[in-house]
């Protein structure tokens, strides 16, 4: 790219972004304060089972339709599981600490401390991840960050195609917002 080109976000697809815009950023997450870290919680309600979920959730196919990052194995097993964003990219830290299908997946990236908790309901899975996160800046980019990645997931768990939104096209699904909005709920300013 020359010095006279701006970077842009890929359009957004207008389904995804409605899943996006169907959650607020604040009123449905939990902001805590942890020891030693700071904990996202969020939550939502995937039309799938929870065996559906659980495949999306741990299978390297299912993660690289929506996940941040893709492992290079399946996440059933306790165990290292180097991450990657992209094909090319060096691979980041990750661990499986618990694996109890289809109900819990525990896992540690790089830093990070993920919880994903499944459970069955009428209208299919409830899906329930916490962040365990190192800063509350962490927190906030991770709280919005997960918002639009957990968007993908609701769509494809619907069984309508969707493409992943990494990087900097998150941007064009409201990422800058929802990132303010979750470091003001953590008493950052702007």
């Amino acid at each position: 790219m020359n010095a006279d080109q701006t970077l842009e976000p890929a359009p957004a697809q207008t389904h995804v972004l409605a899943a996006v815009q169907a959650h607020d950023a604040l009123p449905e997450t939990r902001l805590l304060d942890g020891e030693p870290s700071t904990v996202v919680a969020l939550s939502r309600v995937l039309a799938c089972t929870p065996e559906r979920a659980w495949e999306l959730l741990t299978t390297p196919e299912g993660l690289a339709a929506w996940s941040p990052c893709v492992p290079d194995r399946p996440l059933d097993s306790p165990g290292p599981a180097p991450l990657k964003e992209n094909p090319e990219d060096d691979a980041v830290d990750g661990t499986v600490e618990v694996a109890e299908s289809p109900a819990r997946l525990v896992q540690r990236w790089g830093p990070e401390h993920l919880d994903w908790r499944l459970a069955p309901m009428d209208q299919g899975t409830q899906l329930d991840p916490v962040m365990h996160c190192i800063s509350d800046e962490m927190a906030a980019a991770c709280g919005a960050g997960w918002h639009v990645c957990l968007a993908v997931l609701e769509v494809l768990a619907r069984g309508e195609n969707a493409e992943r939104v990494v990087g900097y096209d998150a941007f064009a699904y409201g990422w800058a917002g929802m990132n303010a909005s979750y470091g003001a709920a953590l008493g950052q300013s702007a």
